[in-house]
């Protein structure tokens, strides 16, 4: 324990012919539940970076950039991030479908409440590599209609609206990964997660 000298070469071994740039050294953060969960993280690492509790309503938001090269209609299903403790538990999940959509899916292990934005052409699809978009989940319940609203929002523009009578809620706090460990993950990096348990837009209740 307690603070340690950083060498570059050992001064008890021979050393290699190398040069170091640009050395950091960080301590692992302690997981986030809410708000900003991780600054930065890359899918393909399946990295859990912290943890939330699921609630009928949220607001899940990021900054996603997609690498150059990368097949966004890959015929698989390639992860993006997910909430939940298993595969069966996404408290939301959002995936690359095997054609390019965006799905959105909210499951409880028993029912699923799925989502899509579907490309406007077979090959052109609005996720292109190389770019970057602004990504936000939001669902808010609507007591005058009894349901509760899922929409995507892409660069600020509502691409996918959704409405179900029951929010598929798991209860208890659920660990937040940057790419499923269960399944391919898309070549993408997030930035800016946030996660908040209200959402973006409440939906006001009807006027006595």
């Amino acid at each position: 324990a307690g603070e340690q000298s950083v060498y570059i070469g050992s001064p008890w071994y021979a050393s290699a012919d190398v040069v170091l740039t640009d050395v950091k050294f960080e301590p692992t953060p302690v997981p986030k539940t809410e708000g900003t969960i991780v600054a930065y993280a890359r899918a393909a690492d399946q990295s859990l970076v912290g943890y939330v509790t699921p609630s009928d309503e949220f607001h899940l938001s990021f900054t996603m950039a997609i690498a150059a090269g990368f097949v966004v209609a890959s015929g698989d299903w390639q992860s993006i991030i997910h909430i939940g403790s298993s595969d069966s538990v996404r408290q939301p999940a959002l995936f690359f479908a095997p054609g390019g959509q965006l799905h959105v899916t909210l499951y409880d292990g028993a029912v699923q409440w799925g989502t899509y934005y579907a490309p406007a052409t077979t090959d052109g699809a609005i996720f292109q590599a190389g770019q970057t978009y602004d990504v936000v989940i939001d669902c808010a319940y609507d007591a005058s209609t009894g349901l509760y609203t899922q929409r995507t929002i892409i660069d600020g523009v509502t691409t996918d609206t959704t409405t179900s009578a029951t929010r598929n809620l798991v209860t208890g706090e659920q660990p937040v990964y940057i790419g499923a460990p269960w399944h391919a993950s898309a070549d993408v990096v997030l930035t800016d997660v946030k996660f908040k348990p209200t959402p973006y837009t409440r939906i006001a209740a009807p006027t006595p």
